[in-house]
């Protein structure tokens, strides 16, 4: 008895030990997730400022996008690696055991609230990926891997991948890669695809609905279709934003709407003002009335992502050698899709990110082709190129 006596006030000592350290790691992981968090989100608002105004109507799964680009971050290494690491504001270097809690935490499956993605890696038959990258890609992305034949069917394997996304999508994505998209020289695609539905928690009354003008400026309007109802949301405001949050049912995932005070208002909005404005939420009495709509968008990331500073991995300079060992690699383009339909039952949401990566091809000649204005020199050579005539030339005449 006394020897088990013993050994039980040992064990509790041990244990009183250990429990603060677990207590510690957990809050250290904590933060370092919400560091991740803060990065994601800024990503998605400085993707945002780059693409506001280049199309009237901007709809992006920043996340899907930023899923992506760090499987693909994942595979870079040197000035490459750096620069989408500070495009991505990844925080520290080992994030891969952080995005996996996140994809594990986005993937929700209950009866008025769903919410899944999935990543997959298609390769090149043949093509040697360094086991390390693959492991990662498996075990912290979560990928599913498949091989194909971008060498001799570019446009099959295309076909293949986005009926993958199809599928994941729920018939949602159609052609996330558009044709041409792959080539001979691509050796991998890296993609993520992400879908939502959820019912709101109190739904919109449909016999309420009715038509109503949206203004698209000051001067002009549309017609829509306004649905409304009153209770009491999560409302906050300060000289420039309205804000609201609808929550769906389950209440882990809401849409949080910024209205400008201002018709003509640019719609700036910073990370900073997102958090702030959040932060001041207040239970309010309200009448609500917000349009249906459905929105589809596609976008070829690439010159985006360039304008960002992510420059070396889509020229000779790429160094994606933790991939496959060498520097062969380059990322050939980026593409994106994102879908939305809200109307008086809930959000029905998709998207779909692909990170295409081919071989460097090997250069045949430079092209020195007269096609603009141009100025040319008539030089004496054994008079050390003494310039005999000069001439701009912006017109030609025969």
């Amino acid at each position: 008895m006394k020897f088990l006596k013993y050994f039980l006030l040992i064990c509790l000592f041990f244990f009183t030990l250990s429990s603060p350290c677990k207590s510690a790691n957990s809050q250290g992981f904590e933060k370092n997730l919400e560091k991740v968090i803060k990065a994601c989100n800024q990503f998605a608002f400085d993707l945002y400022k780059s693409l506001k105004n280049k199309r009237k109507n901007v709809l992006i799964s920043p996340y899907s996008i930023d899923i992506a680009l760090a499987m693909t971050f994942e595979g870079a290494y040197n000035e490459t690696k750096k620069e989408i690491e500070k495009v991505l504001h990844i925080p520290f270097n080992e994030i891969k055991v952080y995005y996996l809690k996140l994809i594990k935490s986005t993937n929700i499956s209950k009866k008025d609230c769903i919410l899944k993605t999935a990543n997959g890696m298609w390769v090149q038959q043949g093509f040697k990926v360094l086991s390390s990258y693959k492991n990662t890609i498996k075990t912290y992305y979560l990928a599913e891997i498949k091989s194909t034949d971008f060498k001799h069917d570019p446009e099959g394997s295309r076909r293949k991948i986005n009926k993958w996304v199809y599928k994941k999508t729920e018939k949602k994505i159609k052609e996330v890669i558009p044709k041409r998209g792959i080539n001979k020289l691509t050796r991998l695609v890296l993609v993520n695809a992400i879908y939502f539905k959820g019912k709101w928690l109190k739904k919109f009354n449909k016999k309420l609905t009715h038509e109503e003008p949206f203004y698209v400026s000051a001067n002009k309007t549309i017609k829509v279709k306004m649905m409304q109802k009153k209770g009491i949301f999560n409302y906050a405001e300060d000289e420039k934003f309205q804000v609201l949050e609808l929550p769906y049912k389950g209440k882990e995932i809401s849409m949080i709407i910024f209205l400008p005070k201002k018709v003509d208002s640019k719609l700036d909005l910073t990370l900073s003002e997102f958090y702030s404005l959040i932060s001041k939420f207040k239970k309010t009495d309200l009448m609500v009335f917000i349009p249906k709509f459905k929105l589809k968008e596609g976008y070829n990331l690439k010159p985006v992502l360039y304008e960002m500073g992510i420059k070396k991995a889509f020229t000779y300079e790429a160094d994606f050698s933790r991939i496959d060992g060498k520097k062969d690699l380059l990322i050939q383009n980026v593409f994106h899709k994102a879908f939305v339909s809200v109307d008086e039952e809930g959000t029905e949401a998709a998207a779909s990110t692909a990170v295409v990566i081919g071989l460097k091809a090997i250069p045949r000649f430079k092209v020195f082709k007269v096609n603009h204005p141009f100025l040319f020199f008539i030089v004496d050579k054994k008079a050390d190129f003494l310039i005999l005539f000069l001439g701009k030339v912006k017109v030609l005449r025969l």
